[in-house]
């Protein structure tokens, strides 16, 4: 039982820590891309529709994996 208590655990921390990679990817690589206007100009306006919260997100799911 404790073995498989463990391997949840380790599986949860995991699959945490594989989303947290995927929020900074998001925003290191798309929203830096579209918010610099160098390949496609979005509003800021528009920016905050298609990333609404993402800032929000990252940090609380940063606050999670500690």
């Amino acid at each position: 039982m404790d073995e498989e208590r463990r391997n949840v655990i380790e599986e949860i921390i995991s699959t945490e820590q594989h989303y947290l990679d995927c929020l900074e990817i998001v925003r290191d690589v798309f929203m830096k891309t579209l918010g610099s206007g160098d390949i496609i100009s979005l509003s800021s306006q528009e920016m905050e529709v298609l990333f609404i919260n993402w800032n929000d997100l990252l940090h609380c799911s940063k606050r999670l994996f500690k």
